[in-house]
């Protein structure tokens, strides 16, 4: 019972004197998102590539100006109607921001204008804290 005491006693002092990594490596809180575009589009040819930079120039880089990074990919993924795994090209977009406010907004602005123009019926969002250095 006492070594519990003891254990229950040092607990937050432990917690409060735990490393930051953030600081450590000098960083800071960060939100990251990852974007995962398809490319093909039903009944015509894929996405081009002049096609994706006017929709990086027209609609990401104003809602993300601080800076991005753009994958090549090969993604998959069930349509939930037919349970058939699809395969395609992809692209993956990754944005790190201080901005943990608006960001979620942007992010759906973003994806609702891709599937608007590309007729598709989804774009993947991921979002994850994160600690940034740059």
């Amino acid at each position: 019972m006492r070594r519990w005491l003891a254990l229950a006693a040092v607990a937050p002092l432990v917690a409060c004197t735990a490393p930051d990594p953030c600081r450590d490596v000098g960083a800071h809180q960060a939100l990251v998102a990852t974007l995962l575009f398809g490319l093909d589009v039903p009944g015509r040819r894929p996405v081009t590539n002049d096609e994706w930079a006017a929709f990086m120039r027209d609609v990401v880089t104003p809602r993300f100006p601080e800076g991005l990074t753009v994958l090549d990919g090969n993604g998959q993924w069930r349509d939930p109607a037919t349970g058939r795994i699809n395969a395609a090209p992809s692209r993956v977009v990754i944005i790190a921001t201080d901005d943990a406010r608006s960001a979620p907004g942007k992010l759906a602005q973003v994806a609702d204008a891709y599937k608007a123009r590309f007729d598709q019926k989804s774009v993947g969002i991921l979002i994850s804290p994160s600690c940034a250095a740059f």
